[in-house]
């Protein structure tokens, strides 16, 4: 914003807007071909209490498969993709954290966007869980304009430092789109 400056100098200049509950983090910037994304060492136990992620046209190489997010405890050595360690909607046993079900594929779709929110990833003494929300445009498993929404949960009590994305049941590369990362201040 620009900030009238007081004193003698006058004028205006550019400042920075201080305040707000969400502050950017980290971008993947142009996702091309991956087999998967990951978000490690940006997670901040003083700073933030959850995290934000935001999706922006993401396309999968296959019409109607998973897209998932996969949680790890030591700063992304490794993840864990256990059948059974994650629990969501109405079931008991899941292979991740659900992001949405039947993201389209194929240059002719704008794909998927929405977000994803990470609650209290850094307490070690609850399950971290999460709920998401995209608008599925395109080649789906349903019709153009779907929407999803999943709730999803770490069936651990574990500090999660690091977070994966892929796209799986069976497997299948994102071919494009973005991910922004946000941490949502402590009060």
């Amino acid at each position: 914003f620009l900030s009238a400056q007081s004193g003698n100098t006058g004028g205006l200049t550019w400042a920075e807007a201080g305040g707000g509950l969400h502050e950017f983090i980290a971008k993947t910037g142009a996702i091309s071909n991956a087999a998967s994304v990951s978000f490690a060492n940006q997670f901040n136990a003083s700073k933030y209490h959850d995290y934000l992620f935001i999706f922006t046209n993401m396309r999968l190489a296959n019409a109607g498969y998973t897209f998932m997010a996969h949680t790890s405890t030591d700063g992304g050595s490794s993840y864990d993709d256990s059948y059974g360690e994650y629990h969501k909607d109405g079931t008991t046993d899941a292979y991740g954290l659900v992001v949405a079900a039947g993201i389209g594929s194929g240059g002719s779709t704008t794909g998927a966007s929405g977000y994803f929110r990470l609650y209290s990833p850094l307490v070690s003494t609850t399950n971290t869980a999460s709920i998401s929300f995209l608008t599925i445009n395109g080649t789906s498993a349903g019709s153009s304009g779907d929407y999803g929404g999943a709730f999803s949960g770490r069936n651990a009590n574990e500090a999660t430092n690091a977070i994966r994305f892929s796209a799986m049941y069976p497997s299948t590369n994102i071919t494009s789109g973005e991910i922004a990362m946000y941490g949502i201040k402590k009060a």
